[in-house]
């Protein structure tokens, strides 16, 4: 009979904090017995491609006291702040031959069929155990491991082996049960930084260090060792069409169908699929789970969380959110699209009736997140293969191509989710890409620059109203940033009447959504400004941040305002009608027939000559209005050289632009720590008038502006160097050659 098991597990980040655990007399007012100290080994057993811990439980041998036990108990996901875990697990006694023959050899037998269960690793522990007391009587045992990592072997490792890995934790195991022992104590351990919840049992954490990462439910890494083919049924071949010729030509056993239903989450710009994976949920309430999978299918991380992803810092502590918080940044995970996927799988078996080869075929739905249409799924089918049995998957590809007629189909999930919707993953991103001809008339290579920058605007303008993270208004001030300087840098290729037109409704866009940004930047700012001020006072600043919260709730709204107004709308119509409409004639607008590449070449080389010696011109005792201007020069060039790219080789363009990129990254943080601090200036004056600030906070804003100020020299210190480099010769010479049209310097 299965017994549950309640514990709950911590991660140590400390290396000093076990022998601190170690010495206490009492934790959450339980008293704690002296140490007791065991070492023990444990060996876990799977099949080769993982069946087991693709279903969600963990074998585990271990000898204690001379007798050898087998152990099968659930992988569980985490509760309770992401450290409890209530799970079952049967044991048995192993006989000669350390084989498993009672009720955890039947349910092995179940999970696994005939496939050979193999070593597949061993962990050596010491663990110090101390009894948990309450009225003299125990209610947990707290245990803190010290865990070495082995690959698995028939025998034991030498005690002078030198593990893959090492790893510390402590697990407290309710021993009597109603007691609130678990939640009080992982309560107080998690207030100390030296504790977090541990997101992975023991397998997962040794499977890690082996460089094995093990999926979800159904799959098993062995299934990825080669990238599964997928393809499209043709047109009058069912499914238990396919399946009888399948049968008829190999040896093949079906599964009963099962339905997985998913949603896929991603940034808007797609940053974990840019990173190389995919952010998946499935389930409902406290068993939501989270899985991050690598490009390959592999599960990177799982984590059971309520809810959608959001911001990761919305989610547990842990691997998980600090990992995606490296990816994401100040950007939130979306949900995308939702899927239900009917899966049919066949096995392939060969002649001793092994597994070679695992079939899916897979039918559904699927729609685009928050009000999408459901779409019918195009059927496809997925082959995918077992480690070590790729002849035997080229066979059977062979012959569904061949004899089915099978066509390729888009691969993975995530794809396939999103194909009937007219999306795929990636299309969407920031930068400005456009493939231009180098004789297209000028005007035309203007109109197809700011169609593409308009889509870009409006492709954000939700976002940016709804403020679902601050990367929208951002993407949505660069690209209008981009449209007001091609307007004026892309030369007489418009009528100088639409120019100015539409150059003062732009300007009053731009000016509207201001304020908001400037917020935005502040408070993505003041985490790091808070980390390089002293511990003492960074709570003196919380009145700044409620301050600029507030000011930030009425920015947005005059925000919304604006895009909501008729002035907007008619903005949008007006420009995208002059876009696509008839053009005036040449007379009025004297490049607007010119090949672009000598438009573009003349404009490139008079901005950067002029940056260049405006650049030079700088001394050390030029004032900031100096650099600023070289900063707007700087992003004027950029912006040429980012709207031309396809026009030249686009080795000696990169190298450009990233020089360039360098020099404005020291401007942009020099003019950003010139107009925070007026900011702050101005927040204290207008705190201080609505009484919202006491002396201590008004001290500490004085430290926070001493920072700005120091950031600020320091960044007026690296110009020199950075400009010396972007306006080096070599560079120069690349200038010349790319942009000069036989002009002189």
């Amino acid at each position: 009979m299965a017994e549950r098991e309640r514990e709950i597990k911590l991660e140590v980040r400390a290396p000093d904090a076990l022998e601190e655990l170690a010495r206490r007399p009492a934790i959450a007012g339980f008293a704690l017995s002296p140490v007791e100290t065991r070492d023990q080994e444990d060996l876990y057993l799977d099949t080769e491609d993982l069946l087991l811990f693709a279903a969600g439980v963990a074998l585990r041998y271990r000898r204690r006291s001379g007798i050898l036990k087998a152990t099968l108990k659930e992988i569980s996901e985490r509760e309770g702040r992401g450290m409890l875990q209530d799970r079952r697990e049967i044991e048995e006694v192993l006989g000669e031959g350390g084989v498993p023959k009672g009720v955890v050899g039947d349910t092995v037998a179940s999970l696994v069929g005939d496939a050979k269960l193999l070593p597949i690793l061993r962990l050596r522990t010491r663990r110090r155990v101390r009894q948990v007391v309450a009225s003299h009587c125990t209610v947990a045992e707290l245990c803190l491991d010290e865990v070495e990592v082995f690959p698995a072997g028939k025998e034991a490792q030498p005690s002078d082996a030198e593990p893959l890995g090492r790893f510390c934790e402590v697990e407290v195991e309710e021993v009597a049960d109603g007691s609130d022992v678990l939640t009080a104590v992982g309560e107080e351990l998690l207030a100390s930084p030296h504790f977090g919840p541990s997101l992975l049992s023991k397998l997962e954490r040794g499977l890690d260090l082996l460089g094995i990462r093990g999926p979800f439910v159904g799959r098993g890494p062995g299934e990825l060792s080669t990238d599964p083919a997928s393809f499209r049924l043709p047109g009058g071949l069912t499914a238990e069409e396919l399946e009888r010729r399948l049968s008829s030509r190999f040896q093949a056993v079906s599964s009963p169908e099962t339905v997985e239903a998913k949603t896929f989450h991603d940034s808007f710009d797609w940053r974990v699929h840019r990173s190389g994976g995919s952010y998946e949920t499935a389930g409902f309430g406290p068993r939501r789970v989270h899985l991050w999978r690598d490009a390959e299918g592999r599960v990177r991380h799982r984590l059971c969380h309520p809810g959608d992803p959001g911001f990761p810092a919305d989610l547990p502590p842990g691997p998980l959110r600090s990992q995606l918080a490296a990816v994401l940044s100040m950007r939130r995970l979306l949900p995308l699209v939702d899927s239900s996927v009917r899966v049919r799988t066949i096995a392939v078996l060969d002649d001793e009736e092994k597994t070679t080869v695992r079939v899916r075929i897979e039918s559904g739905t699927s729609a685009l997140c928050e009000g999408g249409e459901l779409h019918e799924l195009e059927p496809r089918v997925t082959i995918a293969p077992l480690r070590g049995y790729d002849r035997e998957r080229r066979r059977v590809v062979g012959f569904l191509r061949e004899k089915c007629g099978l066509l390729p189909a888009a691969t993975g999930e995530l794809a396939h989710a999103l194909e009937p919707h007219g999306r795929a993953p990636g299309d969407y991103t920031s930068k400005f890409e456009l493939l231009l001809d180098p004789a297209m008339p000028a005007r035309d290579a203007a109109r197809a620059i700011h169609l593409s920058l308009l889509t870009t605007m409006l492709r954000n303008q939700e976002g940016t109203r709804r403020d679902l993270d601050s990367e929208f208004l951002h993407d949505f001030r660069v690209a209008l940033r981009r449209t007001r300087s091609a307007l004026t840098q892309i030369r007489e290729v418009y009528p100088e009447v639409d120019v100015e037109q539409f150059k003062q409704e732009f300007r009053w866009l731009f000016l509207e959504t201001g304020p908001k940004r400037d917020l935005d930047v502040y408070l993505l700012k003041m985490e790091v400004y808070l980390a390089e001020l002293p511990e003492e006072i960074r709570a003196d600043l919380d009145p700044l941040q409620e301050f600029l919260e507030r000011r930030k709730k009425l920015a947005h709204d005059r925000l919304v305002s604006a895009l909501d107004s008729e002035r907007y709308r008619r903005l949008v119509e007006e420009w995208r009608s002059f876009l696509t409409g008839a053009p005036a004639g040449s007379l009025l607008a004297p490049n607007a027939e010119r090949p672009v590449r000598e438009v573009a070449s003349e404009r490139i080389w008079r901005v950067y000559r002029r940056m260049r010696r405006r650049g030079w011109a700088i001394q050390e005792d030029s004032p900031a209005a100096a650099l600023h201007d070289v900063r707007i020069r700087g992003k004027k060039l950029r912006y040429l050289l980012e709207f031309f790219r396809s026009l030249y080789p686009e080795e000696a363009v990169g190298r450009l632009v990233s020089e360039l990129k360098r020099l404005q990254d020291n401007l942009g943080d020099f003019n950003d720590y010139r107009v925070q601090r007026r900011s702050l200036q101005r927040f204290s004056a207008e705190m201080a008038e609505e009484g919202s600030a006491s002396v201590r906070t008004h001290l500490a804003m004085g430290r926070l502006l001493a920072h700005l100020e120091a950031g600020q020299a320091a960044e007026r210190k690296r110009f020199a160097k950075r400009f010396d480099r972007f306006a080096s010769q070599e560079n120069r010479k690349i200038f010349a050659r790319l942009f000069s049209q036989g002009e002189g310097s």
